[in-house]
């Protein structure tokens, strides 16, 4: 296996299971919390990785990336939203 999907499982955990994230009172003007930074160097090894992964282990990465960005403040992203990135990304793969 490469490493994009070590990294891809250690951002859902990150997403579904920080215990500081869903303890936080639900408040629109609380600042989200940043996750801890990731050295560098696993950034690096990532990309290396990806770079020789499937075209669809490369989609999913995409749509990690996405789904971080498009999340709001609890991690959380509605039904409608999901299916369009997922729609956009699938279709994308596979033209």
């Amino acid at each position: 296996m490469c490493g994009c999907m070590h990294s891809s499982r250690d951002q859902a955990l990150h997403l579904e299971g920080d215990p500081s994230l869903s303890a936080a009172p639900p408040s629109t003007l609380a600042p989200r919390k940043m996750p801890k930074s990731v050295s560098i160097s696993k950034q690096l090894a990532s990309i290396k990785a990806l770079k020789k992964g499937s075209d669809l282990e490369k989609a999913i990465a995409t749509i990690a990336l996405i789904f971080r960005n498009s999340s709001d403040p609890d991690g959380k992203l509605g039904k409608a939203i999901a299916k369009d990135l997922l729609q956009t990304q699938f279709r994308n793969f596979t033209e």
